[in-house]
């Protein structure tokens, strides 16, 4: 067997190429977005516009990261063990990717969307849990 040395590698400078870096990076720049999104604008909307209390609308944005906690080893188990034509992650990707729009778009219409508080609310606080578990 040979060492190290006798394994073909990608030469390092064709590896990180500034567009491969951000096309690697761009999955994360949409998160931080979502992300950005959440922390600015969540609270105030479900107090002021929605009703929510105070301390119903902080419950709120902590259940999505607490979601998050236990749901993520799950997703990152699964995606260690999946085996497919795409790839381990690219799925799992994807999948996060389209339910982070669905989600932002959730709370983003759950307003102008209907007339019914409690549809409203219950939009509201499925996109804001959603967009923090991804």
């Amino acid at each position: 067997m040979g060492g190290p040395d006798s394994m073909v590698t990608p030469d390092e400078e064709e590896l990180w190429t500034i567009p491969r870096i951000l096309l690697l990076n761009s999955s994360m720049a949409g998160l931080q977005f979502a992300f950005a999104i959440s922390s600015s604008f969540v609270i105030p909307y479900l107090e002021q516009i929605l009703g929510f209390s105070a301390a119903t609308a902080n419950f709120i944005v902590l259940a999505g990261p607490l979601c998050g906690f236990l749901v993520m080893p799950i997703v990152g188990l699964l995606s260690d063990k999946h085996t497919g034509k795409y790839g381990r992650r690219r799925p799992f990707i994807l999948v996060g990717a389209i339910s982070l729009c669905i989600s932002l778009l959730m709370f983003g219409l759950s307003g102008p969307i209907t007339d019914d508080v409690t549809i409203s609310k219950v939009m509201a606080v499925t996109g804001v849990v959603c967009i923090n578990v991804n």
